[in-house]
């Protein structure tokens, strides 16, 4: 059986994935391929660290998804 290859792999973290269940997992891993989470879960059903091409210990951080800044003020240029 031919395992996953990731390109990335963050372990031991705290993984927010913001879904509509709010699920938090306090010590999980994620993976990713390119721009696409490919897999994310709790430490105990983490890929093998050989199946990725980088390893990221992320110990006491948080991973989610990152933010998005939609505050803008272009249309505040038309009262300059």
């Amino acid at each position: 059986m031919e395992t996953a290859k990731f390109d990335l792999l963050f372990t031991d973290g705290y993984i927010l994935p913001m879904d509509e269940e709010l699920t938090q997992i306090p010590t999980g891993y994620l993976a990713v391929n390119g721009m696409d989470i490919a897999s994310l879960g709790p430490m105990e059903q983490c890929p093998s660290p050989g199946s990725a091409e980088r390893v990221i210990n992320c110990a006491g951080c948080v991973v989610m998804p990152g933010l998005i800044n939609c505050n803008t003020h272009l249309p505040m240029i038309d009262f300059r």
